[in-house]
């Protein structure tokens, strides 16, 4: 179980990643509101380059949809193992950092979605954010988590 100074530590982790997910929300919103009552729907730039009818932003947006996560979750796992190495008594602060390279990209992803959209006009990119969130959701940093991962860490290595 997390003791309490930990716990708050874990509370701000938390209300930083739940900021980013309201942010994602937020500026995918307002982009769509001026996009359909301030542009009618019309995009700015994005059909000059389409595949089968689909904008090439849009068909790159989705590639990195997919990839951009994975790519994160890998670099997390690897810089969380390399700074419990360096530093076996931070759990939390390897935690931490595992977190934010995981909700970062993601959340910076989900941004440029905004600006691709607006560029575009098309909702498949919606569908792709709303999938980015799915990712920030299904990760986000509960108690329950955390408390697995703490356990999964500070296990004894067999000799």
């Amino acid at each position: 179980m997390i003791e309490s100074p930990l716990k708050r530590r874990l509370r701000f982790l938390q209300t930083l990643c739940r900021g980013l997910i309201i942010g994602v929300i937020g500026i995918n919103v307002v982009v769509g509101m001026i996009v359909w009552y301030a542009l009618d729907g019309v995009p700015l730039a994005g059909h000059r380059f389409t595949v089968g009818g689909v904008s090439m932003m849009t068909v790159v947006a989705a590639v990195l949809t997919f990839l951009i996560p994975a790519v994160s979750l890998w670099v997390a796992k690897t810089k969380s193992r390399t700074a419990l190495t360096e530093h076996p008594g931070q759990v939390i602060e390897a935690f931490a950092l595992k977190t934010g390279i995981e909700f970062l990209p993601i959340a910076g992803t989900g941004f440029v979605w905004a600006i691709f959209y607006h560029i575009t006009a098309e909702r498949m990119i919606w569908v792709l954010v709303a999938c980015l969130l799915a990712y920030l959701f299904a990760r986000f940093p509960t108690t329950k988590r955390a408390n697995a991962w703490f356990a999964k860490v500070t296990l004894p290595t067999p000799s």
